[in-house]
């Protein structure tokens, strides 16, 4: 039995696929594969197969699947309690005299077709059982990213190489067999093996992680960039990064070799990552004000605020309050000793984690930003992950004020740079930065967040809501005005 996966991306979509094969085919409810006898060629995408009937749910599924005969005459097929996400329902077209006007259904437990309890329904009936079913959709996406040189494409030619036996490939791949050009499959499982979940670093560009904590976000950023040039700059509280890769190095930047101008950015960062969106304790007065002082030296700093004659009270007590965040110690005279991990530059080389564990957020913020900003001035000679978790704590909050990851998101791919963010908090970041990420992933989560999710994926927030431990949904696309490529969890 093959197991298939449908890539569809809406209600409307998954109905017509299903539909279309013109074979018998089975919906496995309880883990969201198509199931064949027969190679099914792409759109279908082949995940793999099982050699022995697998049991699917507990006890025999209700029956019938379609009351099909309308009560009194009236209205249309009524769909039964079937539909609900356990066991098998097997769809088989009646021949080719019939059009596809007529089916007939039946369930299951097994992933084998019974012998007995068919019904035969019209083809309205049968679409009706796919509306009731398309909440539950998202199950058929293809399962699982992993960064592989040869693409997504590499699992639909190989879907229909597997359908027809034998063609032409434009990649070398296991199970395979290659005479002048043609390609014959020897080996399934090897062939499925290899092409499932591929998809290249330039398809998923940049990436957007999202979801509740301990909802598996960390397992599968470690996944993908398994194996992969990376840079992540682990800000977790628990360095969850630096305890299972490696080399780690302390993460620190030399502020004075920064120049007044990336000193003044790195600072007005700081301040709009520390502030709440809706904030307006820190006006432009005192964005403009920092500009005045960015060629101060650091220790200087709090008493050149401190004594400017015409910047407001308030103005300078915010200020002074955020700055003396750099310092590691302050005197009574609003002299500044500069924490030591501001006068140490680190030297990072893919693959490494940065851990930066100050738990001040606004130096944070500056070491984190500062360490982007060296990192990114840097072309890389073939494609690098560098990785943000926890990204909320560092972004910018502010609408008009972009921070190095976000310059590299807008401006695509220069330097071979791919950006990672991860984040339990998708709405403390601004909506700008989330709706120009390519690539999107979401494991569970509640409320307003899970309905900002759903407007994405395409799917009802509940469905967000409900997922599991590990589980996840993501929407992939390789560039703007690229169709989008939707995947799930494994």
């Amino acid at each position: 039995m093959y197991l298939y996966s449908v890539p569809a991306a809406s209600e409307e979509e998954f109905q017509q696929l299903v539909l279309t094969p013109g074979k018998r085919i089975g919906l496995d409810m309880s883990r969201g594969f198509i199931l064949s006898d027969e190679p099914l060629a792409p759109p279908f995408l082949v995940e793999g197969r099982e050699r022995e009937t697998v049991e699917l749910c507990a006890g025999r599924p209700p029956l019938p699947v379609v009351a099909h005969y309308p009560a009194r005459g009236k209205g249309g097929p009524r769909v039964g309690a079937s539909t609900a996400p356990r066991g098998v329902i097997w769809l088989d077209p009646l021949g080719i005299f019939h059009k596809g006007r007529e089916w007939r259904v039946a369930t299951s437990c097994k992933t084998k077709p019974p012998l007995m309890g068919w019904e035969r329904v019209t083809v309205d009936a049968v679409a009706e059982v796919l509306k009731h079913m398309s909440y539950w959709y998202w199950i058929f996406w293809p399962r699982g990213i992993r960064v592989d040189p040869r693409g997504s494409q590499l699992w639909a030619e190989g879907t229909a190489l597997l359908a027809k036996r034998k063609g032409k490939m434009k990649y070398i791949v296991k199970g395979v067999e290659e005479n002048n050009g043609v390609f014959k499959v020897v080996d399934e499982d090897a062939l499925i093996a290899d092409m499932r979940s591929a998809a290249s670093a330039d398809e998923l560009m940049h990436m957007f992680i999202a979801g509740a904590s301990a909802a598996g976000k960390t397992t599968l950023v470690k996944s993908i960039i398994s194996g992969q040039r990376y840079v992540v700059v682990d800000i977790t509280p628990k360095g969850e990064y630096a305890a299972s890769l490696g080399p780690t190095v302390e993460g620190g930047i030399n502020f004075s070799s920064f120049t007044v101008e990336e000193r003044v950015q790195l600072l007005t960062l700081a301040f709009a990552a520390t502030l709440g969106k809706e904030d307006a304790s820190f006006s432009p007065v005192q964005f403009g004000a920092l500009r005045r002082f960015g060629a101060v030296p650091l220790r200087n700093l709090l008493t050149t605020i401190a004594g400017a004659p015409d910047l407001p009270q308030l103005s300078k007590q915010v200020m002074i309050e955020k700055l003396a965040s750099l310092c590691a110690h302050v005197d009574t005279e609003y002299n500044c000793t500069p924490h030591p991990l501001l006068a140490k530059q680190v030297d990072v080389k893919p693959p490494a984690v940065v851990r930066v564990s100050v738990e001040d957020p606004f130096l944070q913020a500056v070491i984190v930003h500062g360490i982007l900003m060296r990192l990114l001035k840097t072309p890389q000679p073939e494609p690098t992950f560098v990785v943000i978790d926890e990204y909320h704590r560092v972004a910018a909050k502010v609408e008009n004020i972009e921070d190095p990851a976000e310059k590299v998101i807008r401006m695509g791919r220069h330097g071979n740079w791919h950006m990672i963010i991860s984040t339990q908090s998708p709405l403390e970041l601004k909506t700008a930065v989330i709706s120009i990420i390519p690539t999107q992933v979401y494991f569970q989560l509640h409320g307003e967040a899970a309905r900002l999710a759903g407007n994405i994926l395409n799917v009802d927030p509940a469905v967000v809501s409900s997922l599991g431990p590990g589980q996840w949904l993501a929407v992939v696309r390789s560039g703007p005005g690229k169709p989008a490529w939707h995947r799930r969890s494994p």
